[in-house]
């Protein structure tokens, strides 16, 4: 590795990073290949970009019911069943009991807030529609749960479970990550580099949502010094 000098400090002639001892390959390429790269002057950009695929078929599961409480009765209850979807199946029973002066937006959002503790799924009321909307989405993509809703008494009137399970289209691939590391030499003559992280929107034409420049980081020991390790006097 020779080293060049010009009129604004020293200059690395030629500087190379590698990821792993393989072939070039080309950075649109999905992670995990081995990445080499040989560039030349004063500031060069490498830049590596991180795709998540989108499979539409994956999509967090999403369960909505109505629940209408036109008049309230004291001790009467309703229960969210729930049923996780693994190779053994364990089943969680969410039970409102509804008190004295409890209104119809109370119940709705009791019921929610008690089955909203289950990690797996996220649970909320809508109690501006009417009758109220429970909607329970599983947190993972795929996960699979089953639901079931009952009550006692006569109070409370409860819809058919409509499951949203999976959307139509096709996977594809979509920028969400952009990793830039510019590499350049001081003006004390120590190799440096700094990265810059993007993140995009995942969109066919991806749009940036933020940039985050972090700090130069300098090489431990200057271009003379590792000339000199290098045999180059």
């Amino acid at each position: 590795m020779t080293f060049t000098s010009d009129a604004s400090g020293q200059n690395a002639s030629s500087i190379t990073y590698n990821k792993t001892n393989t072939a070039v390959v080309a950075t649109t390429l999905p992670l995990g290949a081995g990445y080499f790269g040989t560039y030349a002057g004063a500031i060069k950009r490498s830049v590596v970009d991180f795709f998540l695929s989108f499979n539409p078929a994956s999509i967090a599961k999403r369960s909505t019911f109505t629940l209408a409480v036109p008049t309230p009765v004291a001790t009467e209850t309703v229960l969210i069943t729930l049923t996780d979807g693994s190779a053994t199946p364990k089943q969680k029973i969410y039970t409102y009991t509804i008190v004295a002066g409890d209104t119809a937006a109370e119940i709705a959002l009791g019921i929610a807030a008690i089955a909203d503790t289950n990690p797996f799924v996220v649970v909320s009321a809508n109690v501006t529609a009417s009758p109220a909307i429970i909607t329970v989405e599983g947190v993972i993509p795929g996960q699979d749960y089953t639901l079931a809703i009952s009550r006692t008494g006569t109070s409370v009137t409860l819809s058919a479970i409509t499951t949203v399970a999976a959307a139509s289209g096709a996977v594809n691939r979509g920028k969400v990550f952009s990793v830039a590391i510019d590499v350049s030499v001081s003006n004390d003559g120590v190799i440096q580099f700094q990265p810059t992280i993007t993140s995009f929107d995942g969109a066919i034409v991806p749009v940036s949502l933020g940039e985050i420049a972090l700090a130069p980081y300098k090489h431990a020991r200057s271009l003379k010094e590792l000339q000199v390790l290098r045999g180059v006097v």
